[in-house]
């Protein structure tokens, strides 16, 4: 998992990063947002941890340009002095996943992290099957039962389409893909996730008329939709439907 960690002070950006690293999180630092925006546009993120900025800096205000020059709504974890106040709950209101009230000790550190990453991007369950409307996902047979016809997949394509169906409305970074279906974090030419993805929408029958848009997301990754939620608006992340 890729964490940003952006703050202008060096001590504090030095003592997350120890500790995420040593729970193998891969951790960037920036002391700006122009340079976050710039990396991120190329390099996306799973995770912002937002620390200590210049004194006249408002976290509500550097969250709304977050939130505005970033390609999609990154969860954000935010580094505060105190648990409860105005400016956390405006913070809250804004869109923050979760806040760490300082000082901040690395067993509060890490159970928070995992929490924010572990709801947003669920482990695989020992479990024999999960459903998704009509999309049954067998975990033994390594399939997918549509409507209770079996369609096989192989492995790649089996965690890939799980993946995106258990992040159903949400972007799937290229880094999480990575990571999670073909386990690695060196970089995997582009063209062998973009040809699973097309096997996926055409064994699945990911298409608007069946319900559902599996859309690429510029310079980000993939995200798997409902037409209904969608109000029919196919190919609005760069897929035409």
């Amino acid at each position: 998992m890729r964490i940003a960690i952006l703050t202008a002070y060096a001590s504090e950006a030095e003592f997350l990063k120890l500790h995420l690293e040593a729970e193998r999180y891969e951790c960037h630092l920036f002391r700006s947002e122009q340079d976050l925006y710039k990396t991120a546009l190329h390099c996306p993120f799973e995770l912002l941890l937002l620390g200590r900025m210049a004194e006249e800096m408002n976290f509500v205000e550097i969250l709304t340009r977050i939130r505005a020059n970033l390609p999609v709504a990154l969860p954000v974890l935010v580094c505060t002095d105190r648990e409860v106040t105005p400016e956390v709950l405006c913070l809250l209101n804004a869109g923050v996943d979760n806040t760490l009230c300082r000082p901040i000790t690395p067993g509060i550190l890490i159970s928070r992290v995992s929490a924010i990453l572990g709801r947003i991007y669920p482990t695989v369950q020992n479990i024999p099957e999960e459903s998704f409307g009509e999309y049954r996902f067998d975990h033994y047979e390594q399939g997918v039962f549509i409507s209770g016809n079996f369609i096989g997949l192989t492995r790649k394509q089996y965690d890939f389409a799980l993946l995106l169906f258990r992040n159903m409305s949400r972007p799937v970074s290229i880094s999480h893909i990575r990571e999670v279906v073909w386990n690695q974090k060196a970089a995997l030419v582009s063209r062998t996730i973009d040809s699973h993805a097309s096997m996926i929408r055409t064994k699945l029958n990911l298409r608007p008329r069946n319900g559902y848009i599996l859309s690429s997301v510029y310079r980000y990754g993939y995200i798997l939709e409902r037409v209904s939620a969608l109000g029919m608006t196919a190919g609005r992340h760069g897929y035409p439907g």
